[in-house]
């Protein structure tokens, strides 16, 4: 492999990409391990972007606060936003942020996993 990936469809906008780079390696005791993106880099490129003009914009909440999800009151919380469009959601605790992300961050998933918990 010369650190590319052969043609692959990005999950993020649904385009074929002819080539996926890899992402960030590191150092294991047995040698190099690598993880590949899971996004097309114009994807990764445009979500920066737009997290980072979130940060700028969005005030966090002060230290203590409660997630907005859980209730519970983690060390720090992290900025939510809906993927498709940028929009603001809240702060969350971490486990709640990736849960969502899990879910396919949209209601129809966490309905998929509340009939999954209530047959």
């Amino acid at each position: 492999m010369d650190g590319e990936l052969a043609e692959r469809l990005c999950p993020r906008c649904d385009t074929l990409k002819s080539r996926f780079p890899l992402s960030n390696r590191t150092a294991t005791r047995h040698g190099v391990k690598t993880y590949l993106k899971t996004h097309c880099t114009d994807c990764q490129a445009r979500q920066k972007r737009v997290t980072s003009h979130l940060r700028k914009f969005c005030t966090p909440p002060p230290a203590g606060s409660p997630c907005e999800c859980c209730g519970r009151s983690p060390p720090s919380l992290m900025l939510d936003h809906d993927h498709r469009t940028g929009a603001f959601r809240g702060w969350l605790c971490r486990t709640c942020n990736a849960g969502l992300g899990c879910l396919g961050d949209d209601a129809e998933g966490v309905g998929r996993a509340m009939v999954y918990l209530n047959p």
